[in-house]
């Protein structure tokens, strides 16, 4: 008998990157794939901005090397001059569901099992592989001890809908695109590409979301400012000298920017962090530390104060942020880590009364 700690069915392009970002986290896994060999259809015509930063930050952009890339054209254009004989033409059929939920007790569905859509767009592989990414840190944290069983819900309440939303927009564009003559009954209005590849918005218990920002499933990322259940904006940043992005800082632990003078946010979740025993990375974007801001954007795309922070999951969504400095204290950072890990009910409550608070009139 084969133990693992976590059973993928499926060793398509969603299938190995859950096995991928899993392995990322420590979590030994076990893929099964029914199928003998490769795929008969096209798939994946392209990937999405989102796709490319996730697959980027497990180290894959750098594990491809020209001369496998070149064996793959190679492979597939043949020799000139072969003759080609037609033995079999696929035939395929345009589908737009998604599941009504991605989890049912130790199952969660990612891919196409949650979700099938026509390939205007791209959206099918790219939200199999976002699907992924997003349950693979919550499952290392469960597995590892230091998240409540609660953090795997959040999976369906935040991809669940982004899901919906993408066959929503797969097939809207499938009809203006392909089949015009079907008309626009039934059709949802269409979502600019760069709101559905990097804009999408979570709502879930792992997410403290700020009073008045509404339920929103999508805005313009260039207008977000890292908003709690947005994706972490990119801003250019210098490290050790070395010029990288917001994005190089997010990947495998819970993340602290605070602005130059929030140095007691990044002391004060450091010490939440070793009680909790979660492995945390604390960065206060300043002159004279080893993460700086030589453009002097960083404060004004996150939304904060020179003393405010934000704390960013592992898989680059920003989940709570202070505007500026008056909630620096361990007891706070405790209490909030403990409410996005699912820890327990109280520090959720607790940290919706002080989010209330701190969103109102007389506070930055």
């Amino acid at each position: 008998m084969i133990e693992t700690d976590v059973l993928i069915v499926g060793g398509s392009l969603v299938g190995l990157s859950a096995a991928t970002f899993l392995s990322w986290h420590g979590v030994k896994t076990l893929s099964v794939e029914r199928h003998h060999g490769t795929a008969i259809h096209p798939r994946a015509g392209h990937f999405h901005l989102r796709t490319l930063e996730v697959l980027r930050s497990v180290g894959l952009e750098a594990r491809v090397p020209n001369e496998r890339c070149v064996a793959f054209v190679h492979s597939a254009i043949g020799l000139p001059g072969v003759k080609v004989e037609i033995e079999d033409i696929a035939a395929w059929r345009a589908v737009a569901e998604v599941a009504g939920r991605f989890t049912q007790g130790r199952v969660f569905l990612v891919g196409d099992a949650a979700h099938t859509m026509p390939p205007m767009g791209g959206f099918g592989g790219n939200t199999g592989v976002q699907d992924t990414h997003n349950l693979a840190w919550k499952m290392a944290l469960v597995l590892k001890g230091l998240a409540g069983p609660d953090l795997l819900a959040t999976y369906d309440s935040e991809r669940q809908p982004v899901g919906e939303l993408a066959i929503q927009q797969a097939y809207s564009r499938y009809v203006l695109r392909v089949v015009p003559e079907r008309g626009k009954e039934g059709m949802q209005p269409l979502v600019d590409d760069l709101s559905m590849e990097i804009g999408y918005r979570y709502h879930s218990p792992a997410i403290v979301s700020e009073a008045g920002t509404g339920l929103a499933l999508y805005e313009d990322p260039r207008r977000s400012k890292a908003t709690p259940g947005t994706r972490a904006p990119h801003v250019p940043l210098q490290r050790d000298g070395a010029r990288i992005s917001t994005l190089d800082l997010f990947g495998k632990n819970f993340c602290v920017l605070a602005g130059a003078n929030g140095a007691a946010y990044c002391n004060a979740a450091r010490d939440a962090a070793a009680g909790l025993g979660l492995p945390l990375d604390p960065h206060r974007v300043a002159g004279g530390e080893n993460v700086s801001d030589p453009d002097g954007r960083f404060a004004d795309e996150y939304g904060l104060s020179d003393s405010g922070a934000v704390i960013v999951r592992p898989d680059g969504f920003v989940a709570w942020r202070a505007k500026d400095g008056r909630h620096a204290s361990a007891v706070t950072m405790s209490a909030v880590l403990r409410s996005l890990l699912c820890r327990d009910e109280q520090a959720q409550a607790s940290i919706r009364g002080l989010t209330n608070s701190m969103q109102s009139p007389h506070l930055a």
